[in-house]
């Protein structure tokens, strides 16, 4: 997966603190990340009460609270869920979530990098490979051999 790990970081806390949130102490909470096929899948779950069906459909809208006192109690503003659903967008993917009495479960699908994509060059093969020549990504990220191509400007005669 190709990620920017700060947001994904910030996925993890924002799926953990709703579920600290919304389920009573005691609740077990799970987290776990599986390859799916063509998808790599972090699923937080627990063995709380459930989202109210109503509420399911809403729960990625911003200000979306579940239950609004506790949530207000706990300084929550409702937009938890709103970033992680924006954040796995952003990345090529989405948030779901699966609820009913006695299990919750979030995940979070993020493509995996395909064939087609070029792995990175290893780190220590960056920016020099043997000091003479340059490795670089070109435009459409086929690693290259020697210096970039760069246009040159010539002033009008």
């Amino acid at each position: 997966v190709l990620a920017d790990v700060a947001r994904l970081q910030q996925v993890l806390v924002n799926l953990l603190a709703n579920a600290r949130t919304h389920t009573p102490p005691g609740t077990a909470v799970t987290a776990r990340v599986q390859r799916r096929g063509t998808w790599l899948c972090v699923d937080v779950e627990d063995n709380g009460q459930g989202i109210p069906s109503e509420l399911l459909p809403h729960v990625f809208d911003r200000f979306t609270r579940g239950d609004s006192a506790r949530s207000r109690a706990t300084g929550s503003t409702g937009l938890g869920l709103a970033i992680v659903q924006a954040v796995a967008a952003a990345h090529g993917g989405a948030a779901t979530v699966d609820s009913r009495p006695g299990k919750t479960v979030f995940t979070v699908h993020l493509p995996v990098l395909t064939a087609a994509a070029p792995p990175l060059a290893p780190r220590e093969q960056l920016p020099f490979a043997d000091r003479a020549q340059r490795r670089h990504r070109d435009t459409t990220g086929r690693l290259m051999t020697g210096p970039p191509l760069t246009s040159k400007r010539t002033a009008a005669p």
